[in-house]
């Protein structure tokens, strides 16, 4: 493989320049881009132009550069399951008692199972117990069997509706937390650990 040619700070100012009028979209693309001959000089370029931007642009950034990290992440695990993505689900789902569902805490996943509805908005969830089956050891590859455990603690999620620059977001976080806590899914189990953490 041909050795990256390393960019003078005149290449990458004149770069940088090029984005003052980008997308945020665009913005946290190059910012994560590994084929970029900038290395990371560009992503301090890139968060210097989102910077003058003001504070609710950096805070933007800051949460589509994570989403974005944990989407890619979460590709490259799916990729190499067969059954395909296991995060794929149903933001509409309606809840019943004996539902699966997964706890979603930055790029580890928990699984859980509803135990109570409350009303259409507020569901109580137990974390299940989930027995490590594979031999694959501290690989991204991992499978569970889950079982159910009445002594796990109880947690109450609420549905919720936040707003986006991307448009409306409906999602369940726990009661008494805010949008940027753990999330929970419904409609099935995954449990992972994230061993690069």
């Amino acid at each position: 493989m041909a050795q990256k040619t390393r960019a003078t700070e005149a290449e990458i100012a004149a770069a940088a320049a090029d984005l003052v009028s980008a997308s945020l979209d665009a913005l946290i693309t190059t910012a994560l881009d590994p084929e970029n001959s900038y290395g990371t000089a560009m992503f301090f370029a890139v968060h210097r132009v989102v910077r003058n931007r003001g504070e609710d642009a950096e805070d933007a950034f800051t949460r589509g550069l994570v989403e974005a990290r944990i989407r890619r992440r979460n590709d490259e695990i799916n990729a190499a399951r067969p059954e395909g993505s296991l995060l794929h689900f149903d933001a509409d789902s309606v809840p019943v008692v004996g539902m699966g569902a997964t706890v979603h805490s930055w790029s580890d996943r928990r699984a859980y199972t509803v135990v109570e509805v409350v009303n259409d908005r507020t569901i109580v969830v137990q974390e299940d117990k989930a027995v490590r089956l594979d031999t694959n050891g501290m690989s991204e590859i991992q499978t569970y069997a889950y079982y159910p455990n009445a002594e796990a603690p109880k947690r109450t999620f609420t549905r919720r509706t936040y707003k986006s620059i991307r448009g409306p977001i409906i999602g369940w976080r726990e009661k008494g937390q805010g949008k940027g806590s753990s999330a929970l899914t419904l409609g099935h189990r995954n449990k992972y650990h994230d061993y690069s953490f």
